[in-house]
């Protein structure tokens, strides 16, 4: 799972370390985001190639950031399965009033931990990622 989310913002490191890693773990998935990966070239192209690796993609779009709206693109073009999380709070751009998102409370992340988790381990089963780890022996 490749995160795209604003790492700036007062509430981002709560949102992940309490919300979006425990999720993704809880679901036997590894995480990744884009602050983190050893970089060896220019941001495009680690963010670029974390996205091509990645089996989905979690992205906040909590505020309006280009570069995680940039990257939200770029997942689309090449077909990524994303799941996008949005604060109850926040107000999404027209863009994406359409859009299926998973909202959560800065004061209740637990709750959104759940609820991303669940979701996570059903996108998990339909592609049977299970089996891919198990012939990659992890």
């Amino acid at each position: 799972v490749f995160v795209i989310m604003p790492f700036s913002e007062t509430w981002s490191h709560n949102v992940y370390a309490q919300l979006i890693e425990p999720a993704v773990r809880g679901a036997g998935l590894e995480c990744s985001r884009g602050d983190i990966p050893v970089r060896v070239g220019d941001l495009s192209t680690n963010i670029w190639n974390e996205i091509l690796k990645a089996g989905i993609i979690i992205a906040d779009v909590s505020s309006a950031n280009v570069n995680v709206f940039y990257e939200l693109g770029l997942v689309h073009a090449v077909g990524k399965d994303a799941l996008l999380l949005k604060r109850k709070d926040a107000a999404l751009p027209a863009d994406f009033g359409g859009a299926h998102y998973y909202e959560y409370s800065v004061d209740k992340l637990s709750e959104g931990r759940a609820q991303l988790q669940e979701a996570l381990l059903q996108w998990s089963a339909e592609y049977r990622t299970f089996s891919v780890k198990a012939l990659y022996g992890k």
